[in-house]
Protein backbone atom coordinates (compact mmCIF):
# COMPACT_ATOMS: atom_id res chain seq x y z
CA UNK A 1 0.00 0.00 0.00
CA UNK A 2 1.32 3.45 -0.42
CA UNK A 3 0.63 6.48 1.59
CA UNK A 4 1.27 10.01 0.85
CA UNK A 5 4.06 11.24 3.77
CA UNK A 6 4.86 14.87 5.37
CA UNK A 7 7.47 16.45 3.13
CA UNK A 8 8.58 18.38 5.70
CA UNK A 9 9.63 15.79 7.63
CA UNK A 10 13.95 15.01 6.96
CA UNK A 11 13.77 11.02 5.92
CA UNK A 12 17.36 11.06 4.86
CA UNK A 13 18.54 11.62 8.87
CA UNK A 14 15.33 10.15 10.45
CA UNK A 15 15.02 6.55 9.41
CA UNK A 16 11.16 5.18 8.97
CA UNK A 17 12.01 1.88 7.06
CA UNK A 18 10.67 -0.80 9.23
CA UNK A 19 8.89 1.17 12.00
CA UNK A 20 5.31 0.86 12.83
CA UNK A 21 2.41 2.77 11.44
CA UNK A 22 -0.41 3.60 13.43
CA UNK A 23 -3.87 5.66 13.03
CA UNK A 24 -5.17 8.39 15.54
CA UNK A 25 -6.45 5.52 17.64
CA UNK A 26 -3.19 3.59 17.87
CA UNK A 27 -4.13 0.79 15.99
CA UNK A 28 -1.46 -1.02 13.82
CA UNK A 29 -2.19 -0.38 10.27
CA UNK A 30 1.50 -1.90 9.22
CA UNK A 31 5.14 -1.68 8.52
CA UNK A 32 6.94 0.66 6.74
CA UNK A 33 9.13 -1.06 4.01
CA UNK A 34 10.57 1.88 2.22
CA UNK A 35 10.01 6.08 1.49
CA UNK A 36 9.81 6.45 -2.30
CA UNK A 37 9.25 9.30 -4.50
CA UNK A 38 11.04 13.08 -4.44
CA UNK A 39 12.19 15.17 -1.34
CA UNK A 40 8.63 17.63 -2.56
CA UNK A 41 6.17 14.36 -2.18
CA UNK A 42 7.74 11.80 -0.37
CA UNK A 43 5.26 8.01 -0.58
CA UNK A 44 5.55 5.26 2.42
CA UNK A 45 5.55 1.88 0.89
CA UNK A 46 3.64 0.04 3.38
CA UNK A 47 3.16 -3.64 4.12
CA UNK A 48 -0.30 -3.57 5.67
CA UNK A 49 -2.34 -5.64 8.43
CA UNK A 50 -5.34 -6.23 6.87
CA UNK A 51 -6.70 -5.81 3.39
CA UNK A 52 -8.95 -2.86 5.27
CA UNK A 53 -8.15 0.67 3.85
CA UNK A 54 -7.06 3.41 6.25
CA UNK A 55 -9.02 6.40 7.43
CA UNK A 56 -7.63 9.94 8.78
CA UNK A 57 -4.80 10.47 10.06
CA UNK A 58 -1.32 8.32 10.01
CA UNK A 59 1.77 7.80 11.98
CA UNK A 60 5.17 6.33 12.36
CA UNK A 61 5.97 5.39 15.61
CA UNK A 62 9.55 6.06 15.88
CA UNK A 63 10.36 4.91 19.31
CA UNK A 64 10.10 0.91 19.74
CA UNK A 65 9.36 -0.48 22.75
CA UNK A 66 12.19 -2.20 24.18
CA UNK A 67 12.14 -5.63 25.37
CA UNK A 68 13.37 -6.58 29.21
CA UNK A 69 16.12 -8.65 28.56
CA UNK A 70 15.72 -10.97 31.82
CA UNK A 71 18.51 -12.81 33.53
CA UNK A 72 21.08 -9.71 31.52
CA UNK A 73 22.87 -7.79 34.19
Amino acid sequence: MLIRADSKFDYVHNSVVGKTLVDERGNRIGKVLDVIGNINEPYLLVNPVSKEVPKGKLYVVLEEKRRNRRGRK
